[in-house]
């Protein structure tokens, strides 16, 4: 699974190179028609051009929240802006709900805003809770750097705009007033890894102690590797030395990663590179690749993996 960082820094390349080609003819023919009788997800399959992003949505458990939620508008990509990402990373994305779901969010607005209202808007908040910018040339209205290419789309619970190019996200950040343990409980998705560190007594350490790099698992890497890792949470003896594995005391961040081969934390040392992290001890250990890098936190940094950093 790739990280949702190295995903979305996959997609932008090609993307944004590609954000400056024609409208789509087709969206702009077939979109014209009212369709106030049925939902969005309703008349995204009925005009047929949206097909990848209906497959988004299902994958991502989207598609009942499209088509029951009221008064909403969608920033639609169409196929052919999906096209624009290569299909190794288009595939990865659609396998890495975390990382599909931050995308799809972010081209939903928790409002109806017809285009009207939309042209005299410079920025937006989307249902994601992050920002788009908007820009009206007197012609062409777009969002971030994709254009719509067909407005105003009616359906029974919102509206559509049609575009040309899949946003995306911006990177999350940290608040770096917040020490790593408070970093990580706002964050919301790093329940294992705060039970086992109370459990082990890391908790006050890793919220007192300066200059600190930890690389944290967030759920779903321990959810893939062990469920719900009751039994390794509850195991304190063993638990110990499999977290302080992830707990560097240097701040470390990823423009490092390309000139430090090995670095040493609190009981182990680790192999980088670019995307991902291994520890060196153990015969069948497995390397956990980055999902976001260069965390701020008052007290160092976290670099989010996939997996915990385990030797078997």
């Amino acid at each position: 699974m790739k990280s949702v960082s190295k995903i979305l820094a996959l997609i932008a390349l090609p993307v944004l190179a590609a954000s400056c080609g024609a409208a789509n003819p087709r969206a702009e023919a077939n979109l014209k028609e009212d369709s106030t009788a049925k939902n969005i997800v309703e008349v995204a399959q009925e005009f047929g051009n949206f097909k990848t992003l209906l497959q988004a949505a299902t994958a991502a458990g989207l598609a009942d929240t499209l088509a029951t939620t009221d008064n909403i508008t969608v920033f639609a990509p169409t196929d052919e802006a999906f096209a624009k990402i290569p299909a190794a990373t288009l595939e990865a994305l659609l396998r890495d709900k975390p990382a599909l779901t931050d995308v799809l969010t972010y081209h939903v607005l928790g409002a109806k805003v017809p285009a009207s209202v939309a042209v005299t808007l410079t920025e937006a908040t989307m249902l994601d809770g992050k920002k788009v910018s908007l820009r009206f040339d007197g012609h062409d209205l777009f969002i971030n750097n994709s254009k719509v290419i067909a407005k105003d789309v009616q359906a029974k619970n919102g509206i559509i705009h049609v575009i040309d190019t899949v946003l995306l996200p911006p990177a999350p950040e940290t608040d770096p007033t917040k020490n790593i343990v408070e970093a990580l409980t706002a964050a919301g998705n790093f329940t294992a890894l705060l039970k086992g560190l109370a459990a082990t007594g890391l908790t006050d350490a890793l919220s007192s102690t300066d200059n600190l790099t930890l690389f944290a698992p967030d759920d779903e890497a321990f959810k893939k590797v062990c469920g719900t890792c009751e039994r390794l949470l509850e195991n304190v003896y063993d638990l110990r030395p499999v977290l302080k594995r992830h707990v560097v005391p240097a701040r470390v961040f990823s423009d490092s990663f390309r000139v430090i081969e090995t670095i040493k934390t609190l009981n182990d040392s680790l192999s980088l590179d670019s995307s991902s992290v291994r520890p060196l001890s153990g015969s069948s250990s497995l390397a956990a690749k980055f999902r976001i890098k260069d965390l701020k936190a008052k007290n160092g940094v976290i670099h989010v993996i996939d997996r915990p950093l385990t030797t078997n």
